[in-house]
């Protein structure tokens, strides 16, 4: 390990790697202090540029937007009374009524020193024991994360606001903004309307506009003037008397942000994790999915699904390839034909790094010899991108397509199941097309390691009678899924047959990382 940090250390003093920060932290710096940017945007404009870098470079670059764009964030709070970045949002109740008295320079010096401070200490953090923070990170089970979002949430409210009553209406109402869109889980769309638009959420820009910028104006309109704020800037580099006060406040800030930050947001490696450490009585069950190999395989646990007990498949469905329906693409043939002709060209949208419809992207691209560019855009905004035109097609589960399918907003031009569905039968399969691949999102039941036979016994039947159930086919029909439940013997025989395929496709793609030797 040592090897390696000194290893990581000659590379980043480099001089190519100081030169590409100080451009990226400049860029980003500028991005993030204008609110209709921030740093996302920042990365995205410099991201077409790491294609010409070195690997070391191009993360540099990236790295110094990052860091210069979630400082300039604060600058627009301060001078403006509008974050640039959602970390910024509180820098504008102590650091815009510092400017209107005219010591601007003076906030924005303890905003650089305390983001510097922060920023060291994590780093360090991060250096000596991250992986003991990881472990310790990933014992927290859904209900201790619950409890903690809550506990988050109940501060912000008390605090927020004078009043109790105006902290907590504030609250419901930003997680009634965040809901809005596409549920990563189903795929159905939620307080959208009917508007498609609408699908990714409600962005950080617009909130941003409409909560900050908009009162102020209106407030402006009311009182008929506009209010004069301080010419006089002051110094910037905090004096000695301002370090002394806000030694204790950036010390606990470092401390908090490093413990939150390394908590987990791994989806089902919490899940799974809850399972495999819970008491293998029947009644601890995970819903699982192909998941339970994609997480594993890119080490986010140090198992393999063999630490838990499997009860059964309860249904499976395409993974697609869909692309927007007035595109030009009528057919697999004419985008393939079209992507071969511009390499590296066209761009394919997936859920995120090592999802499954990563795979599905990697295994399409692959098999038809199609040189695209993979774009992690999350489950939210995927759907959002291939509608808007800012990627060219996408990969996904068919739940996460089919309702756009038959709204002719998508068109699904083929998937990487063997036979075809039901609910799509026009859409050919790369079998069909001479592939070798049977490959889709399936949907079962786990349990803890040691549960005894008989219970596993009467999960198989519950299952099984479930599954079979009226209300559960008009569901599967309604989605496009396929009802096939299999017992324990079949469903274990398909997951060492799926996990040899996901792992093979990791290794070629550079992101396995399992913990477990196969």
């Amino acid at each position: 390990m040592n090897g390696d940090l000194l290893q990581g250390f000659y590379l980043a003093l480099a001089p190519t790697s100081i030169l590409a920060t100080a451009l990226g932290a400049l860029h980003g710096l500028i991005c993030g202090m204008m609110p209709g940017l921030t740093t996302s945007a920042g990365i995205i404009i410099l991201f077409p540029v790491t294609f010409i870098l070195e690997p070391t470079t191009a993360v540099a670059l990236l790295l110094g937007v990052f860091a210069g764009g979630m400082t300039g964030g604060s600058f627009a709070a301060i001078l403006i009374n509008i974050p640039g970045s959602p970390s910024a949002s509180a820098t504008t109740m102590d650091g815009f009524p510092l400017t209107q008295k005219g010591e601007a320079g003076r906030a924005l010096g303890v905003s650089i020193v305390s983001s510097f401070t922060g920023g060291l200490f994590s780093f360090f953090c991060l250096l000596l024991i991250a992986p003991q923070l990881t472990k310790v990170a990933l014992q927290f089970r859904a209900a201790d994360l619950f409890g903690l979002v809550f506990f988050g949430m109940s501060v912000i409210s008390a605090f927020a606001a004078k009043s109790l009553v105006k902290g907590l209406l504030s609250t419901f109402l930003g997680l009634m903004i965040v809901t809005v869109g596409m549920d990563p889980l189903v795929g159905t769309a939620r307080f959208t309307f009917g508007d498609v638009n609408m699908l990714a959420g409600i962005h950080f820009i617009p909130a941003l506009v409409g909560l900050f910028a908009i009162p102020e104006i209106v407030a402006n309109l009311a009182e008929g003037n506009i209010r004069s704020v301080a010419s006089r800037f002051g110094r910037v580099f905090p004096s000695w008397a301002d370090i002394k006060k806000i030694r204790l406040p950036v010390a606990i800030g470092s401390m908090v942000g490093t413990f939150v930050g390394i908590l987990p947001g791994a989806g089902g490696a919490v899940t799974y994790t809850f399972v495999k450490n819970s008491k293998p009585d029947g009644y601890t069950v995970a819903w699982n999915s192909t998941s339970i190999l994609t997480t594993t395989n890119i080490g986010n646990v140090p198992w393999d699904y063999t630490a838990l007990d499997h009860i059964g498949r309860v249904h499976f469905q395409p993974l697609t390839v869909a692309v927007n329906a007035k595109s030009k693409w009528k057919t697999v043939k004419d985008f393939v034909a079209d992507c071969k002709k511009k390499p590296n060209t066209l761009k394919i949208g997936h859920a995120g790094t090592g999802s499954t419809t990563h795979l599905t992207a990697v295994i399409f691209t692959d098999m038809t010899g199609c040189k695209a560019i993979l774009v992690p855009l999350g489950v939210k905004r995927r759907n959002a991108a291939l509608l808007s035109g800012e990627v060219d097609a996408m990969g996904a589960p068919l739940t996460g397509a089919i309702r756009l399918a038959k709204a002719n907003k998508f068109r699904i031009i083929t998937h990487i199941t063997g036979k075809r569905n039901p609910a799509i039968p026009d859409v050919p399969t790369m079998k069909e097309m001479g592939h070798d691949i049977d490959f889709d999102h399936f949907r079962g039941l786990s349990v803890p390691k040691g549960t005894p036979a008989a219970v596993k016994a009467k999960l198989v039947a519950a299952m099984t009678k479930s599954a079979n159930s009226a209300a559960f086919k008009k569901l599967a029909k309604t989605k496009g899924f396929t009802i096939d439940p299999s017992g324990p013997e079949e469903f274990g025989k398909m997951l060492a047959k799926r996990d040899k395929i996901v792992a093979d496709i990791m290794k070629a793609t550079g992101v396995y990382k399992s913990k477990v030797k196969k």
